[in-house]
């Protein structure tokens, strides 16, 4: 994660909201790890609500929904197999257990990542994930504009 220091102050409002996407994103999660899906539409309905705020706060929501979006990909992935192995004749495989491992720490990495976004948001900076935030700079216009 890089967080970048912004040239213009945040308002209040900017800053609740979109430290609000993260928080929405944690509290979806755990809601929603037996049905992944829920937690995406969740993460997804609060960033189309705030489409109409400011491009900081129309990023760091659609940050949320991306990284939501890959846990939904992970944890699909997860019950799938799970099914797999409990409705046909497939004994759980070593590779499962490890998965399993790889879904924890990464929702782990996903979980602090929200709660630090959010707390550097409070801070008035400009938390970027690696990936997700790459791909964001080319779509979202400059966040330092109101």
């Amino acid at each position: 994660m890089q967080i970048e220091q912004l040239s213009r102050k945040l308002d209040t409002t900017e800053k609740q909201k979109a430290s609000l996407a993260y928080v929405v994103s944690i509290v979806v999660l755990i809601a929603s790890v037996p049905l992944p899906l829920a937690g995406f539409l969740g993460t997804l309905g609060y960033a189309k609500v705030q489409e109409k705020y400011s491009n900081f706060v129309k990023y760091h929501c659609w940050q949320a929904v991306f990284s939501q979006l890959l846990v939904l990909i992970f944890t699909s992935i997860f019950w799938g197999w799970t099914a797999q192995i409990l409705f046909t004749s497939k004994d759980f495989a070593q590779e499962y257990f490890y998965y399993v491992g790889f879904l924890v720490v990464f929702i782990l990495i996903e979980t602090i990542f929200a709660i630090v976004s959010a707390y550097q948001i409070e801070k008035g900076k400009h938390p970027k994930w690696w990936v997700i935030g790459a791909f964001l700079d080319q779509r979202i216009e400059d966040v330092e504009k109101n």
